[in-house]
């Protein structure tokens, strides 16, 4: 069953307090609020993700992967300031950690979607329960950023972002991902991206890795030939 989404967001304002104008300094945390692009790469990554697919219009990004579903530890973990779920582990920039925060930077309210947990933050720390997408996999984690800043006016960021340059600095991100991403992760195979112009067509981009494993004599793993498709072939 979820969470109990007006408990939590009766626990973070008890811990956190109300100003939320006071949280500038984290949700700004980067000059490029576009490179939450490659936060959300790693937190998939750090859950088992081997698929995650980005796909931007001009009121929003969605994103979906199928990695483990969020449990109520997670749910409490994305809704506060200095908690994680991840493990402790330097190569890891957490799933959960203040990476996640940056997107307040260009939107009020993301919503997410993932196992039985289906809501939205909204005043930075504060949750509401959603219906689950008819049309989202039951496997599948979708997170949904609208870009709301002027209509929501949060408190909480140095300058508000109209929607035409969240989608120009997000589309600008996604158009760099490119065949060397899928060397940086652990379990992630498949990335996929899809950008409408303003005549309702989609630009894409799709990167494919498979790993080939290569044992000695004794059955153990001697080397790894990773094959990154898009027309080229690299190796590790």
């Amino acid at each position: 069953m979820p969470s109990d989404y007006e408990e939590i967001t009766r626990h973070n304002e008890g811990k956190l307090g109300t100003d939320t104008a006071s949280r500038k300094s984290q949700v700004n945390m980067y000059s490029d609020f576009s490179h939450f692009v490659y936060e959300i790469l790693q937190n998939a990554d750090d859950y088992d993700a081997t698929t995650v697919s980005f796909k931007l219009n001009d009121n929003e990004l969605t994103i979906e992967h199928n990695g483990i579903p969020f449990k109520e530890a997670n749910v409490k973990a994305i809704s506060y300031f200095g908690k994680s779920t991840s493990r402790e582990d330097l190569v890891k920039t957490g799933r959960f950690g203040l990476g996640f925060k940056s997107v307040f930077a260009f939107t009020a309210s993301p919503a997410i979607h993932s196992g039985e947990e289906n809501f939205k933050i909204y005043s930075l720390y504060r949750l509401e329960a959603l219906s689950r997408p008819i049309d989202l996999s039951r496997r599948k984690t979708r997170i949904v950023l609208p870009f709301n800043h002027i209509g929501e006016q949060p408190d909480y960021v140095e300058s508000l972002v109209e929607k035409e340059k969240a989608f120009n600095k997000i589309s600008g991100r996604l158009k760099k991902l490119d065949l060397t991403t899928l060397l940086f992760t652990r379990k992630i195979l498949e990335i996929k991206w899809s950008v409408q112009d303003k005549e309702g067509n989609y630009e894409e981009g799709h990167y494919l890795r498979e790993d080939k494993f290569k044992k000695n004599i004794n059955g153990h793993f001697q080397a790894r030939r990773t094959e990154v498709t898009d027309g080229h072939i690299l190796d590790t």
